[in-house]
């Protein structure tokens, strides 16, 4: 039983530490306010013609605390005008350093054939409560554009400089909100194959060797050493039995610590791997630690010793002699 309450330990030492971890890292992102990183910026063709539509997509990577509520451009160069009702963005999920990638796309219509480098469209962030810049500057890469091939006959209509229709603009997209609640059982999964993993880990490391536990003639005699006999002597005797008990379940897998010393003695004559000759003095230590504990009796003088005499024989012949450390 005690090994099993070492193993939650260990796990739940282990989970508290991963816990932590995280919480830690998401703070800092949070206590540094970044900005929102571009990852990606490319057209999905680089080349439109002159009127015609192209398409921005952008990978933005944001801190976990700051959200993107549009994606249509608050500020845009005049040789690229951006099809307002046609941009989309999609929210990805939080990974563990405590960031986000939103995927933005923007059609565009390019209405010069000189669009000059290191010109920028301007994305709106959602406001903070914190002092934070409202929105996040993002490169336009190169695009080439093309003239009409033949020039229209009515040069007042815009339309005819077309070389063909400009392609019907795709659907809105709409992007559903990830509910709340997929993240708490992602999390759940996490910590339990968190704790798998650990106990796993420690049923190898054990059986290897690596991981030694002390047995349990080891834990009893440290206990019996550890006692202080001058204390009052009914205190002592029930140290004794819990002692005895303890050693006794752990060492022979019996259930015994919630039972009277004359129900403990009943059980452990039950196991054939003990000779009746190591239980002849139990039967006394029973009477007298029942007698004290439940019927108030005072015990008998040098009980104590004698007690700790009959306890510590026990262990010691119980103890394994062919391979003690096993």
């Amino acid at each position: 039983m005690k090994s099993i309450f070492t193993i939650l330990k260990i796990v739940s030492l282990i989970v508290l530490l991963a816990a932590m971890t995280l919480a830690f890292i998401f703070f800092r992102v949070w206590q540094k306010n970044e900005r929102p990183v571009v990852r990606e910026n490319h057209w999905q063709t680089a080349e439109t013609t002159l009127g015609g539509r192209a398409t921005l997509e952008v990978t933005l990577h944001v801190p976990w605390h700051r959200e993107i509520n549009s994606a249509n451009p608050i500020s845009f160069p005049k040789s690229l005008l951006p099809v307002q009702q046609k941009t989309t963005f999609k929210k990805g999920a939080l990974d563990l350093s405590g960031h986000r990638e939103w995927l933005i796309t923007v059609p565009m219509v390019a209405t010069s054939q000189t669009i000059d480098d290191g010109q920028t469209i301007s994305l709106p962030l959602a406001r903070s409560k914190r002092i934070s810049p409202s929105s996040v500057n993002v490169l336009v890469p190169p695009l080439t554009v093309i003239s009409p091939i033949d020039l229209p006959r009515d040069p007042n209509n815009p339309n005819k400089f077309l070389v063909s229709e400009p392609p019907a603009p795709d659907p809105e997209v709409i992007v559903p909100e990830i509910p709340a609640h997929y993240y708490w059982i992602a999390g759940a999964v996490i910590i339990l194959g968190l704790i798998g993993l650990g106990t796993l880990l420690y049923f190898l490391l054990r059986k290897a060797g690596i991981i030694k536990t002390t047995p349990p003639w080891e834990k009893a005699m440290d206990r019996l050493d550890g006692l202080d006999t001058t204390q009052n002597q009914v205190v002592v005797l029930a140290k004794l039995t819990d002692i005895l008990k303890s050693y006794t379940a752990e060492r022979f897998q019996i259930a015994a610590s919630a039972k009277t010393s004359t129900e403990f003695l009943s059980s452990i004559k039950k196991i054939e791997s003990i000779p009746a000759d190591q239980l002849e003095d139990l039967p006394w230590l029973a009477r007298v630690a029942d007698a004290a504990k439940f019927a108030g009796k005072e015990p008998p003088a040098d009980s104590s010793t004698r007690a700790m005499s009959v306890v510590r024989t026990f262990v010691e012949k119980t103890t394994p002699q062919d391979n003690p450390d096993a």
